[in-house]
């Protein structure tokens, strides 16, 4: 940690953007840390996997019966997709963030998450193991109370959907999409339910999602990630926004 604060930035603060991926989760989770004494995994149990019944922990045993392993990816079906994303995994900040220095092969993410190595330790930003019911209680609770829980206050949600980047990333193609504090937003690439909703998507497909106004929180995991693209989520959202 010590090490990161000493480190130059990339670019001048204010003027550029990236989305750290993989690292994320211990640049973050060591804030945590120093400011509970609880490493992640305990912190998301104590204070919200326990009390919102959730099923949700940060890895997990590979070798129990309730978890579902990661099938391989459908195929892609527009190559100029899979073009950008080559391009974007070439660039060696990508590859070195995605790829954690070269421990994994980031090509084969999706069978590499299925591995021992993968699933025994804790990775706050990318080895949460959880289902569709968890995940959406989980965003249930930060647009209402759940079970006598509420994550998060109107005004702070509202804080954290000002948009504070969007465009061209500083490295990496531009996705169309915007975010706020700790969530994506609304965008042409995630719409979720229209302007409003917060959130984030996933590995393979998968989308997690609130709106405050609507009192909404919507939830999609599947157990074979996508090819590109993968709409599987924007049409499931775009059926729940015309139910409303």
């Amino acid at each position: 940690m010590d090490t990161l604060a000493r480190q130059a930035p990339a670019w001048a603060p204010g003027t550029a953007y990236a989305y750290h991926a993989l690292t994320f989760g211990w640049l973050a989770g060591e804030v945590l840390r120093r400011a509970t004494g609880l490493l992640p995994g305990q912190w998301l149990r104590e204070h919200i996997a326990d009390p919102l019944n959730l099923a949700m922990t940060y890895g997990a045993d590979p070798a129990s019966a309730e978890l579902h392993p990661l099938a391989d990816p459908l195929p892609s079906t527009d190559p100029e997709a899979v073009a950008m994303m080559a391009e974007a995994f070439a660039v060696p900040m990508i590859e070195r963030s995605v790829s954690l220095g070269g421990l994994i092969d980031a090509a084969r993410i999706a069978q590499v998450a299925n591995t021992e190595a993968w699933l025994s330790v804790e990775m706050p930003a990318d080895n949460l193991v959880t289902s569709a019911r968890s995940l959406a209680r989980l965003y249930a609770a930060t647009v209402g109370e759940v079970y006598g829980v509420r994550l998060l206050g109107p005004d702070i949600v509202r804080d954290a959907l000002v948009v504070r980047s969007e465009g061209r990333p500083f490295v990496g193609p531009d996705a169309s999409s915007g975010w706020g504090t700790g969530f994506m937003t609304s965008s042409a690439h995630r719409p979720m339910i229209g302007p409003g909703s917060f959130g984030h998507d996933g590995l393979g497909g998968c989308l997690g999602f609130a709106h405050l106004e609507a009192e909404i929180a919507f939830a999609y995991q599947t157990a074979q990630p996508g090819g590109l693209p993968d709409d599987r989520a924007n049409a499931l959202s775009h059926a729940l926004r015309n139910c409303l």
